[in-house]
């Protein structure tokens, strides 16, 4: 992702000198299937289903009060998110694991809340940079 490429004005600066992303585990993964760019390309656009679906099965199992489920989905999301670079996202579901131990719906209902919104700009982030490295949009 180029320097200076940001969103619009209230959302979160995307640009690699000023997000809390590790732009050396993308390059990482890239340099990793540089062979078939495709490959890379399909690994983010997992990622983000992934992640998408784990989100919404937090949503569903705060919404049935399955702490236990949440705090697995969590801890699953932690991992694969710190594999992506995204290290925000992957602390933010490392606060939610802790917090699952004792704390009520409520609590962590806000954690999941701020993991959404944090899911939000790494599914931003990510997009921008395979439609930057394909050339187009995600899935060409």
């Amino acid at each position: 992702m180029s320097e200076g490429k940001t969103q619009s004005a209230g959302q979160a600066d995307l640009s690699e000198g000023s997000y809390p992303f590790d732009f050396s585990a993308l390059a990482e993964l890239k340099a990793l299937t540089s062979r078939d760019p495709i490959r890379f390309e399909k690994l983010v656009l997992l990622f983000l289903t992934g992640m998408a679906d784990d989100l919404v099965s937090m949503r569903d199992a705060l919404e049935k009060c399955d702490i236990s489920a949440v705090k697995d989905y969590a801890h699953g999301l932690k991992g694969t998110s710190a594999n992506m670079g995204a290290v925000h996202l992957s602390s933010l579901c490392a606060s939610l694991e802790e917090n699952c131990e004792g704390q009520g719906p409520d609590l962590i209902a806000g954690d999941l809340r701020a993991l959404e919104v944090e899911a939000a700009r790494v599914t931003a982030l990510l997009k921008a940079d395979v439609i930057t490295q394909s050339g187009g949009t995600p899935g060409k």
